[in-house]
């Protein structure tokens, strides 16, 4: 029976760009689980493609994974990233350096908090216990929230996106104006 057909086999892990999957249930509860990732050169490619960004030239999520309670887990990491966006003004290169803290805790029992009401508040560190956690998924989503979504170089100011050389914009509405002239429908 092929692999992909058992019914013990789970679904491939999250996203392609940097896949570390972990099977939470198979962990021993004995004690913390240390974990120290680096992507790749393709993987930084590729997660670079996903954020929008022009490169990713580091990219380590490193922790550890305790057991809390009887059947969750809590994860506590650090992703230090360097992530290279284009400036909103001018469209240079802007490097921006991660180094965030990032805590995770995976309780049973738990329900995301959109599927029971949407209105309601919920804490951002509590997630549904998963049976596969892929940390490469964490370390992303992690990446994202602290990636300024307005990038500007030090310095950079609209004025500086507008060419001087470049002859002023028509107004649109100078046509309109002339209908209003007298004598300017006469010709």
């Amino acid at each position: 029976m092929p692999a992909q057909d058992r019914p013990d086999s789970a679904p491939p892990p999250g996203p392609a760009e940097m896949p570390r999957p972990l099977r939470l249930d198979r962990l021993p509860r004995s004690g913390p689980h240390h974990f120290d990732e680096t992507a790749t050169p393709a993987e930084r490619a590729a997660i670079a493609a996903l954020l929008g960004a022009r490169a990713v030239g580091r990219f380590r999520f490193s922790g550890m994974l305790r057991p809390e309670g009887a059947e969750g887990w809590r994860l506590e990491g650090r992703l230090r990233a360097r992530i290279v966006q284009a400036c909103v003004v001018t469209l240079e290169d802007v490097v921006q350096r991660i180094d965030e803290p990032v805590l995770r805790r995976y309780l049973p029992g738990i329900v995301a908090a959109a599927e029971v009401d949407p209105d309601a508040p919920e804490e951002d560190e509590v997630e549904p216990l998963p049976r596969r956690l892929d940390l490469g998924a964490v370390a992303i989503e992690a990446a994202a929230l602290a990636l300024d979504p307005w990038p500007r170089r030090p310095g950079a100011h609209v004025a500086q996106a507008i060419d001087p050389d470049d002859p002023p914009a028509e107004n649109p509405f100078a046509a309109l104006a002339s209908l209003r002239r007298p004598g300017a429908d006469e010709g």
